[in-house]
């Protein structure tokens, strides 16, 4: 079996450049310092040692990944991870997500799926409320007492902003 073409190992789910990549780093590169590999080449060698059970190599990308992880945004970390099964990624790039100044896009939000989505946005908000608690107790003691409801203004105001930018013409009033 896998002697010749007639009788080839089929591998199903396996791209050709994936192979390829495989066959690259397994006949040229398993001893080397691994500079010449690409970041992009180990997240497919992740890929695929992960589906092929090669776990020495996956070990193996999963240690050059994190040592190159400044390349990756968060949210490519947390795909990664989640896909992956590689759960110590996941807490600091969540927090890198919780600590940006602007929050998910569109395209990061449907790249993570709702359920992260809402989270990180809670995650965001629970962070705010308690930097702005904090540092109102700081300037005025323990005085502080939040808000009943929001300015319904701002409200309708921020509602127009994010979901009709540039269009006036909704009101939630």
């Amino acid at each position: 079996m896998g002697g010749s073409d007639d009788t080839a190992i089929s591998l199903p789910d396996v791209t050709r450049r994936e192979f390829d990549c495989l066959l690259d780093f397994l006949y040229n590169r398993v001893f080397d310092d691994n500079d010449a590999v690409s970041l992009e080449e180990w997240t497919t060698l992740l890929d695929v040692s992960t589906r092929l059970r090669f776990s020495k190599i996956r070990t193996r990308a999963v240690r050059e990944i994190t040592a190159q992880r400044q390349s990756l945004s968060a949210v490519e970390i947390i795909v990664l991870a989640i896909r992956h099964d590689v759960s110590g990624w996941l807490a600091q790039a969540y927090a890198d997500l919780c600590r940006r100044p602007y929050p998910l896009d569109e395209l990061e939000a449907e790249r993570l799926g709702a359920r992260i989505t809402a989270r990180v946005g809670r995650a965001r908000e629970n962070i705010l409320e308690e930097t702005y608690r904090t540092t109102w107790q700081k300037r005025y003691g323990s005085r502080y007492t939040p808000p009943d409801a929001p300015d319904e203004e701002l409200i309708s105001r921020v509602v127009n902003d994010v979901f009709w930018p540039g269009d006036a013409s909704h009101s939630t009033m």
